[in-house]
């Protein structure tokens, strides 16, 4: 047995295990930048992420501050419509009080001047004369009242 012609099978060995050794340095740097790589991109998402809850939250508080503002300037606007309304029954009650003191205190001349002055006549008439007995839902005359039980 000759042992000398192992030479070049210790070196295909030798340079089999130097490829292997190599790989394996190669493929561990590999795994080790791809690991770098996850851990950075899993970063740079959960910041991402974090931006679009700020961003989306700002946006909100910004849009609740919108619709407060819209509410109070509705608010603002029916408060002086209130305020108005106010002031036009304080008007027409200081006008009826003048008038009352002006007529001596007579509620039925003021009644009669307010019905006349508004026109309250002039619908009644128009209304029984157009209307006849009573009124359109009802062309058979007005239903029974209350009273109709006291006059048997």
């Amino acid at each position: 047995m000759d042992f000398g012609n192992n030479r070049p099978i210790r070196a295909q060995e030798t340079a089999s295990r130097a490829t292997y050794q190599h790989d394996c340095r190669v493929e561990t740097k590999m795994m080790a930048a791809d690991s770098r790589y996850y851990q950075e991109k899993r970063y740079a998402e959960a910041q991402l992420y974090e931006r679009e809850l700020e961003a989306h939250g700002r946006s909100a508080v910004v849009e609740m501050r919108n619709r407060q503002k819209e509410a109070d300037t509705e608010l603002y606007a029916k408060q002086k419509v209130s305020e108005v309304m106010v002031e036009a029954v304080n008007g027409e009650a200081y006008y009826v009080d003048e008038m009352l003191t002006a007529l001596g205190g007579n509620y039925m001349a003021q009644r009669d001047y307010l019905m006349i002055n508004e026109g309250v006549h002039q619908e009644i008439t128009w209304a029984t004369s157009h209307l006849g007995r009573g009124p359109s839902c009802c062309p058979s005359g007005p239903g029974p009242t209350r009273y109709d039980n006291l006059k048997k």
